[in-house]
């Protein structure tokens, strides 16, 4: 049974290391796309509030798709 337990542990942290990796990976795409955006809103017409509610949609609709797809690479991953 301490066999099996080690495992087990083994298996969580390795899974911990990665959930850890790809959420590391998220921030670092959250971060350029609104860095991005706020780029592309800086030229464009409209009140600060207008810009700044237009970063944080299109930063969390990407954000959004960017966790999906790293849940669905993992699931994937796992399945092999």
């Amino acid at each position: 049974m301490g066999r099996y337990r080690e495992q087990l542990q083994d298996e969580a942290e390795d899974a911990l290391e990665e959930g850890i990796d790809q959420a590391k990976q998220v921030a670092a795409d959250v971060y350029r796309t609104a860095s991005e955006e706020v780029g592309r809103q800086a030229s464009s017409e409209g009140t600060l509030a207008d810009r700044v509610s237009d970063v944080v949609r299109s930063t969390a609709d990407k954000t959004d798709e960017a966790v999906r797809r790293k849940l669905s690479s993992s699931a994937a991953e796992r399945e092999q």
